[in-house]
């Protein structure tokens, strides 16, 4: 399986861990435990590992099997070695984040004191935001507070759920491993709900389902740990891509053309009134103010990117560059979307597709534009489509729809189709196996690139 390697080790000094156990160095293509650090050094228990750490990691890839995300149709994920609870016993915890929703799902699992194996520390029938669904954990740091009465170590996430376009949830919560079980403590809750008419109504309220103001949710972290010692954990973090394992059917795919020329005039003074629009978005703050980006016609996407950039390639290869507005700085959600795509009609851009959160689109090697759109989790759809004037037409299509037996019972049917997509099953479309479905989707994907942007904010 493929690796990227985010961070390949965190290289311990003795006496430095927040933990106060006496660490030794790991070879450097190691993953090491991650330490608790602050400016001021604690009074924390002094625990030795009974385990050397370097036996301890090879005792947890030794049972790599229980933690690996193994699905073919999981995102890319990530995993990290660590200490939660400064046991001296070191935990994995491997994660996934998917979907428009922005599910977290994640092995959690510990070494167990006699070198034996490994326990799993989170439990199916622990549920946070849905079933099986973590907070946001996959992050450099967590901010950290230490009980030392209880001698418990509380780590704080915050949770995101999207519901659609116009319903977004948050919530804190504070991790806590003990005695080898992993628990988590809610601590508030956020609800975005926006309105047709791009009103937004916010409501907060505490764990105990108390009413509470905006401000009171924002602060609440603080006010559950106050008087407590306050600790940094940082976190590195190994990415793992899927192996797809199998060679592609080039009976699937059109030959790629050639890249758009790269000297093309530039058109960049007749895009102005488009770029303007998103550096006004980012220069006033208002990249996650729906209300304001509804307004003004751009994409709900720039809240998930910290800059914007812009690249002109002529798509359909007639004298015309096309604008294609793209993140810069993005987090893995909006990672090589398009934002916005624009042409000109009498030197006036003209809007061609605007990416959301459940309709999103790419641009290809090929020239073309890959949409990707989700109705729910059991309709998903993924249309390869060409530049036509300043419409995109459907090339051809692979989707997702449930299919009814004669029981009355559903189950999720996979098709392909040519030409226009309808996105629900119909004479032109031909059921496929999963199999083909995935292979095709990755297809899709693995051509998808983002030109060099020239940025905007």
């Amino acid at each position: 399986m493929k690796k990227i390697v985010i961070l390949l080790a965190l290289i311990l000094a003795l006496g430095l861990s927040a933990c106060g156990s006496s660490r030794t160095t790991v070879q450097e293509e190691a993953a090491a435990p991650a330490a608790v650090t602050e400016s001021a050094e604690p009074t924390m228990p002094s625990t030795v590992p009974t385990i050397p750490e370097d036996e301890q990691k090879r005792i947890l890839e030794e049972n790599r099997s229980l933690w690996a995300f193994t699905d073919p149709f999981e995102s890319p994920w990530f995993y990290t070695f660590t200490d939660l609870d400064c046991n001296g016993r070191t935990e994995v915890i491997a994660a996934t984040t998917q979907g428009t929703g922005i599910y977290t799902y994640a092995h959690f699992y510990e070494v167990r004191a006699d070198g034996s194996g490994i326990d799993n520390c989170y439990h199916e029938n622990m549920e946070i935001e849905g079933p099986d669904d973590w907070p946001e954990i996959v992050r450099d740091s967590l901010p950290c507070y230490y009980d030392a009465a209880a001698d418990r170590y509380y780590y704080v996430c915050e949770g995101v759920t999207h519901d659609g376009y116009a319903h977004q949830y948050y919530a804190w919560y504070a991790l806590c491993l003990k005695n080898g079980v992993a628990e988590w403590e809610p601590i508030a809750y956020k609800n975005d709900n926006w309105d047709a008419n791009g009103n937004c109504t916010t409501d907060c309220h505490d764990a105990q389902g108390n009413d509470i103001t905006q401000a009171d949710y924002e602060s609440a972290v603080k006010r559950r740990f106050a008087g407590l010692q306050e600790l940094t954990l940082s976190l590195s973090w190994t990415q793992e891509e899927i192996e797809w394992g199998y060679s592609a059917d080039s009976s699937w795919m059109d030959e790629p053309a050639e890249s758009a020329d790269s000297t093309v005039e530039d058109f960049s003074a007749a895009y102005s009134s488009v770029i303007e629009k998103y550096r006004a978005a980012y220069d006033s703050g208002n990249t996650e103010n729906l209300e304001y980006i509804w307004n003004n016609g751009i994409s709900e996407i720039i809240g998930y990117s910290s800059g914007v950039g812009y690249a002109l390639e002529d798509l359909d290869q007639n004298g015309i560059p096309e604008l294609i507005i793209a993140g810069m700085g993005t987090d893995d959600f909006s990672n090589r979307m398009v934002y916005d795509l624009y042409t000109l009609e009498n030197n006036v851009p003209v809007n061609i597709v605007t990416s959301q959160a459940r309709s999103r689109y790419y641009i290809r090697t090929d020239n073309t534009v890959l949409f990707e759109g989700s109705g729910g989790a059991s309709y998903s759809y993924f249309t390869v489509k060409r530049l036509n004037g300043n419409m995109l037409e459907d090339m051809e299509s692979v989707f997702t729809n449930l299919d009814q037996d004669a029981y009355d019972t559903y189950s999720t049917g996979f098709y392909y189709q040519q030409g226009y997509s309808e996105t629900l099953p119909s004479d032109s479309s031909i059921k496929i196996t999963e199999e083909d479905f995935g292979k095709r989707v990755w297809e899709m994907e693995s051509s998808v690139y983002v030109p060099t942007l020239t940025q905007i904010f």
